[in-house]
C-alpha cells in the first residue's frame, strides 16, 4: 500500500514539474524572437542609413535588389527610385526568422 502512495506522489510531482517547465520553454522562445525582431529592425534601419547616403550621393539605384550582411543579420534593398526621381524606398532587415521592413518616400 505504501508503494502505491509513493508512486502516486512521484507521479504528481512529475506532473507539477512538467507543467512548470512548459511555460518556461515558451518564455525562452519568445525572448529569442524578441531579440531576432530587434536585430531585424536594426538591420533595416542600418540599410535605411546606407540608402540615404547613396541617395544623397546620387547613386542609389545600384542598391536595388542587392543584399548586404551585417553583424546581427542582413539587409535587402527591395525598391529604390531612379537617380534624381521621387519614389518609395523599401528596405527589409532580416535576422533568423524575423523580418522587418522600412519604407520611406523620397521627394
Amino acid at each position: 500500500m505504501s508503494v502505491l502512495v509513493v508512486v502516486l506522489m512521484l507521479a504528481m510531482v512529475q506532473l507539477m514539474v512538467l507543467s512548470s517547465v512548459r511555460p518556461a520553454a515558451d518564455e525562452i522562445y519568445l525572448a529569442a524572437m524578441r531579440v531576432e525582431t530587434a536585430r531585424a529592425f536594426f538591420a533595416a534601419e542600418s540599410g535605411m542609413t546606407i540608402a540615404i547616403g547613396e541617395l544623397l550621393a546620387g547613386d542609389a539605384t545600384a542598391l536595388e535588389g542587392t543584399a548586404r550582411s551585417l553583424a546581427g543579420g542582413s539587409v535587402e534593398f527591395v525598391a529604390m527610385p531612379a537617380a534624381g526621381e521621387s519614389g518609395i524606398v523599401v528596405i527589409e532587415g532580416r535576422s533568423g526568422d524575423a523580418r522587418r521592413r522600412i519604407e520611406f518616400e523620397v521627394q
